[in-house]
């Protein structure tokens, strides 16, 4: 697994608006709920970053988002509950 600290250094680099991506960046219009989600999202990695913490961030991502299978104990958990809760 790749440390967080790793995929931050490299985003940090892809957001800093005086870099070579800033003219989209500054360009971009996203609406509020999604900026407050998105720094919500950005400051967690940061602090993981600082901690090198490592886990299956990606495959958490993908079952939120894509509902990807259960990637550790608690997703599966929730899950579980979930398909009770349906039938």
């Amino acid at each position: 697994m790749v440390p967080v600290s790793k995929v931050t250094g490299e985003n940090r680099r892809f957001l800093f608006l005086q870099g070579p991506h800033g003219p989209v960046i500054e360009h971009l219009n996203l609406p509020a709920s999604f900026v407050i989600l998105d720094r919500v999202v950005w400051g967690v990695n940061a602090i993981l970053g600082k901690l090198d913490v490592s886990g299956p961030f990606r495959a958490m991502l993908l079952e939120y988002v894509a509902d990807g299978p259960p990637a550790t104990d608690l997703g599966a958990a929730e899950a579980a509950w979930r398909a009770g809760a349906r039938s």
